[in-house]
């Protein structure tokens, strides 16, 4: 008996392998704990070990090749076409096992390569402070916009813009709009001093996060990033949606005030978009992932 290939569900604490010899026949069913995962592919003759990307695939991938085997990752979408009965942990692990032999994904969305590239320690240190900065940016949005209704039931308006919001001091809310800010009940003026405080520590900590992603980025030119993150994992699996999302956004705000700027970045933004659509993300994607040169469509005849 000889594994060959094995297809690996992770869990947080219970695993499931489904692993099978070069003849295709299943020769290991089992359900792992944490602490026997790395003992027992210690054990076993180098193979092949498929993985679905999720969130601590990279690290399992990591630590499985550390020990001589091969640690492959796939999209779900990659996965799904192989489920042939039911769901569960046995049955998914088996369902892995099969798509990680399979010489061809056809149900692959077009652009989406079959297996996922394995992230690095530093690579996801980066996508970590990407979420991070995130999460503070929502809940930046959403004390602004309670603080701002608080104001508006007592018939107070703050000058518009986030920055200004954090910028009030408690004694001074409302001064201008309010005849008597004053008379503004303790708890109303206690409750109103909580999200600006927060406000003002959210500022601090982006600007924080901000400092320290544009200090690493000299060093990191993004190709890794480029070929390792084509769409989010909600979408197909891998990547990350973060990274995408700030992509397009500061794209999508060069281009739209290049229009009426007279510098030399707004010149050379304005050439391409003379001759092409506003929006051709997907298709930029597509080139850096495949290697390919840009093919323009046909005109109807």
């Amino acid at each position: 008996m000889k594994i060959t290939t094995i297809g690996l569900g992770l869990a947080k604490r219970v695993f499931q392998a489904h692993g099978v010899d070069e003849t295709g026949r299943t020769v290991l069913v089992k359900t792992l704990h944490r602490t026997q995962m790395l003992p027992l592919f210690a054990k076993l003759p180098p193979c092949l070990i498929g993985i679905e990307a999720c969130a601590t695939a990279h690290h399992w991938a990591r630590m499985l090749s550390a020990t001589g085997h091969e640690g492959r990752l796939m999209p779900p979408s990659s996965v799904e076409g192989s489920v042939t009965r039911g769901k569960g942990d046995a049955l998914g692990a088996e369902a892995i096992c099969a798509a990680v032999q399979r010489p061809s994904m056809r149900f692959v969305p077009r652009f989406v390569p079959r297996f996922v590239p394995v992230k690095t320690v530093e690579q996801q240190a980066i996508l970590m402070a990407h979420r991070t900065r995130s999460l503070l940016v929502r809940q930046r949005r959403m004390a602004a916009k309670a603080l701002r209704a608080d104001l508006a039931e007592l018939g107070m308006v703050a000058n518009p813009g986030i920055a200004n919001l954090a910028k009030l001091p408690p004694c001074l809310i409302g001064i201008e709009a309010c005849a008597d800010p004053d008379g503004l009940p303790d708890d109303a003026r206690h409750a109103l001093e909580i999200p600006i405080r927060r406000l003002g520590e959210l500022a601090q900590e982006i600007g924080a996060l901000d400092r320290d992603l544009q200090a690493g980025r000299a060093g990191n030119e993004g190709e890794p990033e480029a070929r390792g993150d084509p769409w989010g994992r909600r979408d197909h699996g891998h990547g990350d949606c973060c990274l995408r999302r700030l992509r397009v956004a500061g794209a999508t705000a060069v281009m739209r005030h290049a229009k009426d700027k007279t510098t030399r970045l707004a010149d050379r933004v304005r050439t391409p978009l003379a001759a092409k659509p506003f929006r051709r993300a997907r298709i930029a994607w597509g080139l850096l992932t495949t290697g390919e040169s840009y093919r323009p469509e046909a005109p109807a005849a």
